[in-house]
């Protein structure tokens, strides 16, 4: 039984991992005749739903996706009358498992309803937007960056890059001293990016530079000791209003969804007993 769930689950997650935004392919109705008997579209959606998440079949892009997936239920099927015939369904083991999965429906349910009776109002769209737009960078850093462990090496670094005399070149430097297998092969390149997609520290202190300018002092962070080279700085444009609209909803969804179940979590008493 476990290695039939399992190959179902691979094969649901094939066709949904490959869906696309818009269905092209038009499922017909009934689906299969399975054993003489027809298997109608609408039954075919109420089984597939409770394994796929979803409440329609726009993941199925071709006829390879729809029969593959009814293949996978009817062989559930036959093995599950098979297993009746044989008692199956009176055994500890069925019944510890139709335990899990009651609980498990009955949860995803739960979680289902909540999320539906979430209601997001215009207004909290347009106030987290506002909110968004105000604390973002709207500038994007094209630079480069040095990283070692130890503070000592950053400052030796430094003074060899700003000698008057002989300065090592940055993206030398970056090839024979940084730690970063990503970037120091390309003289330490990171390409064009946002501040805030890098750890806080690295992100500050590439707004408090000028382009052409080299970090002043090492850049502590989780990962060691930055030294950056800020190459270039262009301002681009945030997403309007009607384009985040859909982002910014899921989020203040979810985030509504995080606090009401993190209210049951902090009403629950549980005695741990391992220490």
């Amino acid at each position: 039984m476990k290695k039939t769930l399992i190959s179902a689950a691979l094969v649901v997650s094939s066709i949904v991992g490959s869906m696309s935004l818009a269905q092209t392919f038009e499922i017909p109705d009934p689906v299969a005749v399975i054993d003489g008997k027809a298997l109608s579209k609408a039954d075919f959606q109420a089984a597939v739903e409770p394994i796929v998440g979803v409440d329609n079949l726009e993941f199925i892009q071709n006829a390879q996706q729809l029969n593959e997936l009814i293949s996978q239920l009817a062989l559930q099927d036959k093995l599950a009358s098979k297993a009746k015939k044989e008692g199956l369904d009176q055994t500890a083991e069925y019944k510890k498992f139709i335990d899990h999965a009651a609980r498990l429906g009955l949860s995803q349910a739960f979680l289902k309803k909540t999320v539906d009776d979430i209601k997001v109002t215009d207004e909290e769209i347009k106030a987290e937007y506002d909110k968004q737009v105000k604390a973002i960078d709207k500038n994007e850093y094209r630079a480069a960056h040095i990283l070692v462990d130890t503070e000592a090496e950053a400052k030796d670094l430094l003074a060899k890059l700003n000698d008057k005399k002989k300065p090592l070149s940055f993206a030398e430097a970056a090839q024979q001293f940084s730690k970063d297998p990503g970037s120091k092969d390309n003289g330490g390149e990171l390409g064009w990016f946002r501040a805030q997609v890098m750890v806080p520290e690295f992100g500050a202190a590439l707004q408090t530079m000028k382009a052409g300018e080299v970090s002043a002092a090492p850049v502590k962070t989780q990962f060691g000791y930055h030294i950056i080279s800020l190459e270039e700085v262009r301002e681009t444009p945030i997403d309007s209003l009607e384009v985040s609209q859909e982002r910014i909803k899921e989020s203040l969804v979810s985030k509504q969804l995080r606090d009401k179940i993190e209210g049951i979590q902090q009403k629950m008493n549980i005695e741990y007993k391992a220490q």
